[in-house]
């Protein structure tokens, strides 16, 4: 080997890690951008009861952006309007949004955007105009006929829950896989299922496999017959107990559970899972090559009898983390729907952001733990169960049979190559 290559060997890259941290990256990025999009108010359809109160400091101490635009004895309509509009949420259409009604210290200034022209007059307003003076702290407060943007709370909506699913899915695959790669037991195993995968051959290999494939498909039939019969037993009648037990022959052929169960008990019998069970389709896990040294799953197949390896494990971690999910993403969404009403603009995003991190570090907390319970459950149970199978392979090794085979198979794949030496000679002559 050259030094190289076996620099090459040295250098592992953590590729799995490095992906793993790039999809964190990007859900925690895809967050806080759909947080940069959140409103100050998530209401979904019309409020036309939306209201306001915000503080204007005209005092000469002030440093304020309002005291710049509002001076004493110039109608300030228009610079109230201005700030109320920049103090509206920002998920709204703007077309379809009004101000309704506008109160100064108490006393109604505005209505429907114009000057408030009712009984009550304001002590603002002045020949048609709104006079403030550079003194007081002015409260306004005011109502708006709003109508928000629910597309942009779909699409911020959509962005929380994909973040938090890459995230919950990304730290359980991950989990999995380090454990995988740091578990002594684990590694004691996977070095036992690659020793036996040196002596591999595929006709001796086929030899040890037929029968134990033989015997599973058995074991699974006799679970099938034995589970039938127990159904048929809890439906069965206190009569039809006493027939078959106590009754004639007559009776039995009359009944119908009799036969059932005669008929179960008949195809369990050695005698005819010898003379059948080749032609029987049955549901069963089959040993193959690919299952024990390399960790495939098993052919599709419903509960069955000796189900050493976990099937589906991909569908299985999406069910069993379904609930978490929705609740992840319900209580994301209620907190942007609900908190935001009574903050102002630039708090609501740094608010509605770190409600999303902590939702997410807490699954992140929550998925490292499911990963760690699903390699323990299901991870060691599965590579204990193929160690299992390659001790069993090598022990089959040492048998006669397998001597014989395995001769037979290292003679055929040396007949071409003496073949060829020998034509090669003949040339040469």
């Amino acid at each position: 080997m050259s030094q190289a290559e076996i620099n090459r060997k040295k250098i592992k890259l953590p590729f799995k890690t490095i992906g793993f941290v790039i999809l964190c990256i990007i859900a925690l990025a895809v967050t806080f951008v759909s947080s940069i999009m959140a409103s100050t108010n998530f209401s979904f359809g019309e409020d036309p009861r939306y209201t306001k109160t915000i503080r204007i400091d005209l005092r000469p101490e002030s440093k304020s952006e309002e005291k710049e635009i509002i001076r004493p004895e110039i109608d300030a309509t228009g610079s109230i309007l201005t700030i109320i509009l920049e103090n509206l949420p920002d998920n709204i259409i703007e077309g379809e949004s009004i101000i309704k009604e506008v109160k100064i210290d108490g006393m109604k200034a505005l209505e429907n955007g114009d000057i408030y022209t009712g009984e009550k007059i304001s002590d603002y307003i002045v020949d048609g105009k709104i006079l403030l003076s550079i003194e007081k702290i002015y409260k306004i407060e005011y109502t708006a006929y709003i109508k928000y943007d629910i597309g942009n709370v779909a699409v911020r909506a959509s962005l929380n829950g994909l973040a938090l699913v890459l995230i919950v899915f990304g730290v359980i695959l991950y989990t999995i896989d380090k454990k995988k790669k740091t578990d002594p037991e684990y590694a004691k195993q996977k070095t036992e299922i690659d020793t036996a995968h040196r002596f591999y051959r595929p006709l001796v290999w086929k030899k040890y496999q037929d029968p134990v494939n033989l015997s599973r498909k058995i074991n699974a039939w006799k679970a099938h017959c034995y589970e039938k019969e127990r159904v048929l037993d809890d439906k069965a009648s206190e009569e039809d107990l006493r027939i078959y037990v106590k009754g004639t022959a007559e009776e039995r052929k009359n009944n119908l559970y009799c036969q059932k169960k005669i008929t179960i008990r008949e195809m369990s019998s050695d005698k005819w899972i010898e003379d059948n069970i080749e032609y029987k389709y049955v549901k069963y896990d089959k040993i193959s090559y690919r299952l024990v040294f390399i960790g495939d799953n098993p052919a599709i197949g419903a509960k069955e009898s000796n189900e050493f390896i976990t099937k589906h494990k991909a569908g299985l971690i999406v069910i069993e983390n379904l609930p978490r999910l929705l609740i992840g993403v319900g209580l994301s969404l209620l907190g942007s729907l609900l908190v935001i009403d009574i903050l102002s603009f630039n708090m609501t995003i740094i608010i509605s952001a770190l409600m999303s991190m902590a939702n997410i570090a807490w699954n992140i907390y929550l998925s490292s733990t499911y990963g760690v319970s699903f390699f323990e459950s299901r991870s060691m149970w599965d590579i204990t169960f193929r160690a299992g199978i390659a001790n069993e392979y090598q022990s089959f090794l040492t048998t006669p049979s397998a001597v014989i085979t395995e001769h037979q198979e290292i003679s055929k794949e040396e007949e071409p190559h003496v073949q060829r030496n020998e034509e090669d000679r003949t040339d040469q002559v």
